[in-house]
């Protein structure tokens, strides 16, 4: 699965950087959310899964690699859905696995992320696991940030203007865990996206 989804990175012509320490174990990693480009980066790095909205899955490409790295696809739809994705997250990092979550719930503009929402961190909590906020940021080598994946724009469209622009490179900065035990959803959700600022607003 990683190496689809470096191949996969490749092919977009995306250069990949990564500074920090990956959590060793299973936890909940949580990063701002700008493009559809951010899980194959992310994907690139080892043993990751996860938590996708339920229409990536049929989505062409990134749905069928989004299926092959196990990714878990959340249903909004109703409480009684999104309770079920939880405790799949749940069992997942019981299980022993390290899944990303985008708790913004949408992609945006940027440069900073916007609020979290607390309920994905709670299987961090019930799990007993740690959160790991994660940064990411794009650059192009003419210094301008990466278009982000906004709005009423189509992938195929999105796609067409990321092969227009080579040369982009996604920085991903692992910050320092946070600890799941003991901790509530609340207060994970504002601390790890404060870590993410406080990342994205440095050098």
């Amino acid at each position: 699965c990683q190496a689809w989804m470096a191949r996969a990175s490749d092919l977009l012509g995306l250069a990949v950087e990564t500074r920090g320490r990956l959590l060793p174990g299973p936890g909940l990693l949580v990063a701002n959310h700008i493009s559809w480009t951010d899980i194959p980066g992310l994907g690139s790095l080892a043993g990751l899964r996860f938590v996708a909205k339920e229409e990536i899955r049929r989505w062409p490409l990134l749905g069928s690699l989004a299926a092959r790295s196990g990714t878990l696809f959340a249903a909004r739809q109703s409480p009684r859905r999104m309770r079920q994705t939880l405790e799949a997250v749940r069992a997942t990092l019981e299980g022993g696995s390290r899944v990303v979550v985008f708790p913004e719930g949408t992609t945006g503009t940027g440069p900073l992320p916007g609020p979290f929402r607390p309920w994905m961190f709670q299987a961090a909590v019930d799990a007993g696991c740690p959160v790991q906020p994660v940064a990411l940021r794009y650059r192009h080598r003419q210094g301008t940030a990466h278009v982000p994946f906004v709005g009423d724009q189509t992938l195929v469209d999105h796609l067409w203007a990321w092969l227009g622009r080579p040369g982009t490179r996604l920085r991903i900065d692992l910050l320092e865990p946070l600890p799941g035990t003991g901790s509530h959803r609340r207060q994970l959700a504002r601390e790890s996206r404060n870590a993410i600022v406080r990342s994205l607003e440095g050098p």
